[in-house]
């Protein structure tokens, strides 16, 4: 494999884990087997090594191979920026996956009452523009018919699950996303699993105007004690406003903020815990 070195501030700039390793891209081929080695690292050694890896690659090359290209590549999350000609890639576990589609759920389980369940794209695995940097989020949602004078079809609202990832590498992702003059998303939810204990910390960012930078509006914590026959969720429900997902105000009494309750956390945890304690 071949593995490239930046200068330290560069590789902080990222907040990428310190096992992150990096590579020169050297076409589809040589993409396929690193990511075929990086996953089998990941696999074998979850609690010693990360599920990103990065490459040195062009912004034509990047285009070509992974933007332009009509068959995507499966099982994985992309952050391109042009600027640095960085290409950051995190793989998409069984837990990232058991998290958002569960989440998805939650949030049609509180839609489908008010009829707005199929209002409603979703987002996954699609590029987004963000301040000239091309970023696909774990997951989004957004109107599927914006008000009239609304930029075009983008999510409203994105989730990023993190596993591995840094305190500096989430909170990077949420500047990018709610930033204004950036990604402009309403709201910007972080999952971060412990993968050393039953603890799922569910956090909320939007954009502090007045101090100009990202700020955690509401966090969520679900633990499983000890001896394991007991769950908390504290911080719960969890509330999404109306019109921050749908760019307008709900039409009372039938649509309302979305609230999803404690219950429907420890759900989403007890399913991530089957997958990473098997004596759970």
């Amino acid at each position: 494999m071949s593995q490239f070195n930046q200068n330290g501030s560069d590789y902080d700039s990222e907040g990428l884990p310190p096992s992150v390793r990096r590579y020169v891209y050297q076409g589809k081929e040589h993409f396929s087997r690193t990511l075929q080695f990086e996953r089998e690292c990941f696999q074998r050694h979850s609690y010693l090594t990360a599920e990103f890896f990065v490459f040195s690659i062009d912004t034509f090359t990047f285009r070509r191979d992974f933007s332009d290209t009509e068959t995507p590549i499966r099982g994985i999350r992309t952050t391109f920026n042009p600027r640095t000609n960085i290409l950051i890639v995190k793989m998409v576990t069984h837990e990232h996956h058991t998290v958002v589609r569960a989440f998805d759920l939650a949030i049609d389980d509180v839609l489908r009452p008010m009829g707005m369940d199929e209002k409603v794209l979703t987002y996954a695995g699609v590029d987004i523009d963000v301040d000239g940097i091309s970023k696909q989020p774990d997951w989004g949602w957004g109107p599927r018919r914006p008000p009239l004078g609304q930029p075009r079809r983008r999510p409203t609202v994105v989730i990023e699950v993190a596993m591995s990832e840094t305190r500096a590498k989430l909170h990077r992702d949420v500047e990018l996303w709610v930033d204004p003059e950036r990604g402009n998303m309403n709201i910007a939810f972080t999952v971060k699993v412990n993968r050393n204990c039953a603890i799922i910390t569910i956090g909320k960012w939007e954009w502090d105007y007045a101090n100009n930078q990202a700020r955690m509006s509401q966090e969520i914590e679900i633990h499983k004690n000890e001896a394991g026959d007991h769950v908390t969720v504290s911080g719960a429900p969890l509330i999404i406003p109306f019109n921050l997902l749908f760019l307008r105000y709900a039409i009372p009494p039938k649509e309302t903020d979305l609230t999803i309750k404690g219950e429907k956390f420890e759900y989403i945890a007890d399913l991530v815990w089957e997958l990473q304690f098997a004596d759970f």
